[in-house]
């Protein structure tokens, strides 16, 4: 796998005709501002895409990285014409690539043209302008243009130019200090323009109205892994247990904010109240959180709202950004969505497999399982070092195979030993059998292991009810239907060379079957990594729709 990724990197050459003329031809045209630009040479049948590159130096191999490219054509098409983005001299040059995306970069020094008297006729992009504070002082913010080069900016206040600032020469925030002190109860406005080399100036920024007041500020997002500015101890509360929640409340605004009201209600279509009523006093730039803790009564979506200076009593500098909703899923029982790896894209992986500790804060903040990846041939002092990490529990790769089976049996022995020491601590083991082994529906009997995961990778093409039948049967057969879950093939290769689409598909059809025929099983398991663009995401709907949401209901015994 090293070698095939090494190899599509490498640049190639794919042989070609020389000539004596210039491989491409440059004209500008100074009164439209439009480049032509016009290839001269005969293309390799091999090639398929002809890149065409800018810059303001001698274009070569060496700084082939660093130079823009303009285009890629199709290789039969020999012309291109475009608008100029900035004034200067520029030279030209082009690479020609094949199917696989490899460049000859060869026709560098044949083809390269120039340097080339360009006048850009076209106004920048106008800037996105943005605001903070820091230290009682207010800061203006914003972001080089990616798609049209700039000179330099003219800061506004109403219609006065109050400061020209040179752009930087990356993507990097640029960050302006208005040199004066705001008097209180005095409104202003700030506005920015952006000039290109042709001195071209750009319509104005999206006017900034700030006042010396406390600016309440709550993130978005629809869920507590979107919005970081919630965070919850279990992703899918159960009904009637206590459940903690927190709030994050900011104030960007430029002095304190005090005694500021914020309330935190729960709604569901059953039932509606306030869980928190809470007063604060913020300082400028600063952030204060509140923590509580409720208890659902009843299933199904809620949707949790905090909003800030509830009683609205406190002028602030923009009043549209004092609430955010997030939803919450309170089930009757206990879920697990599993993914071996750490797929923070995700909304509703609640066991999520580390090799580390990176991301831990992360998860727990969602209210995850936080777990390691277990070995069998690991030691029992091994897993006690990941515990101390402050891990929440282990998910255990795997047991039943014939490499595995030489050391299952000693660490089948020594791990009721650990859950014994954490009674808290999750355990869960994947199987690489259907039947899983006396020794683990032991263990799950006792209640020194939570949960089994069966392995059930199935490609694309073949059938799934007879298999799933089969993984079902054996969990109902040792009664543990309830401890038993299914991992299902998500990487790209079970996709068996059919577009992500059919995959998709595939999955949902195991993952309704699995609803439907075993209800009682607590959720399923998946594999992170090679997944095919777009199948994880779809993965995550129908984990809620067939696993979370169906837990909104009681499981008859």
């Amino acid at each position: 796998m090293f070698k095939k990724i090494i190899y599509s990197l490498m640049l190639i050459s794919i042989s070609f005709t020389a000539y004596s003329q210039k491989a491409v031809k440059v004209k500008h045209n100074n009164n439209t501002g439009v480049t032509a630009i016009e290839i001269k040479a005969e293309i390799p049948v091999k090639a398929k895409k002809i890149n065409i590159y800018r810059s303001n130096a001698p274009i070569s191999k060496r700084n082939l990285l660093f130079c823009k490219r303009i285009v890629s054509l199709d290789k039969n098409k020999k012309s291109y014409s475009y608008t100029v983005p900035e004034t200067g001299k520029f030279y030209y040059a082009i690479t020609i690539s094949d199917k696989y995306n490899r460049q000859d970069t060869s026709w560098l020094k044949t083809s390269l043209t120039g340097p080339i008297s360009e006048t850009c006729l076209k106004k920048p992009t106008a800037p996105k302008l943005s605001w903070r504070a820091k230290d009682g002082k207010l800061l203006l913010c914003w972001r080089n243009p990616l798609d049209s080069p700039v000179a330099k900016y003219r800061v506004y206040q109403k219609n006065k130019v109050i400061a020209t600032v040179s752009a930087s020469s990356a993507d990097s925030e640029i960050v302006y200090t208005i040199p004066f002190a705001l008097v209180k109860n005095k409104k202003y406005l700030f506005t920015l323009t952006a000039l290109n080399t042709s001195g071209l100036e750009s319509s104005a920024s999206a006017p900034l109205k700030i006042a010396l007041l406390p600016d309440l500020k709550i993130g978005t997002g629809k869920t507590i892994a979107r919005n970081k500015d919630f965070s919850i101890s279990k992703m899918f509360p159960v009904v009637g247990k206590p459940v903690k929640l927190g709030v994050k409340v900011y104030n960007q605004g430029l002095v304190t904010a005090n005694n500021a009201v914020v309330t935190i209600k729960a709604s569901s279509e059953k039932n509606s109240q306030v869980i928190a009523r809470r007063k604060v006093s913020i300082a400028s730039n600063k952030h204060a959180v509140i923590d509580f803790q409720w208890i659902p009564k009843s299933t199904g979506e809620y949707k949790i709202t905090a909003t800030l200076d509830a009683n609205n009593k406190l002028a602030e500098i923009n009043e549209s950004n004092n609430s955010a909703t997030v939803l919450v899923p309170v089930v009757s029982r206990d879920i697990y969505i599993t993914w071996y790896g750490n797929p923070l894209h995700l909304d509703w992986c609640n066991v999520p497999q580390l090799s580390d500790t990176e991301d831990m804060a992360e998860w727990r903040r969602r209210g995850a399982i936080v777990s390691f990846i277990g070995m069998v041939n690991d030691t029992y002092e091994g897993y006690s070092r990941k515990v101390k990490k402050n891990f929440d529990g282990v998910v255990v790769d795997e047991i039943g195979t014939v490499a595995a089976n030489q050391h299952s049996g000693g660490f089948l022995k020594w791990l009721p030993k650990i859950k014994n020491e954490h009674p808290d601590f999750f355990i869960a083991i994947w199987l690489a059998v259907s039947n899983a082994p006396a020794e683990a529906v032991k263990l799950v009997n006792q209640k020194k292991v939570d949960l089994l995961v069966i392995e059930r990778y199935l490609r694309v093409g073949g059938g799934y009810k007879k298999a799933l039948d089969g993984d079902i049967a054996n969990a109902r057969k040792v009664k543990l239907e309830d401890k038993t879950i299914i991992g299902l093939g998500s990487s790209g290769n079970y996709a068996n060379h059919y577009p992500a689409k059919k995959h998709i598909a595939f999955l949902d059809a195991q993952m309704k079957y699995i609803y439907k025929n075993a209800p009682k099983m607590p959720g399923i398991g998946f594999f992170t990594a090679g997944t095919l663009p777009g199948v994880s995401e779809k993965i995550d709907q129908m984990c809620y729709k067939y696993f979370v949401k169906p837990a909104f209901k009681e499981i008859k015994k």
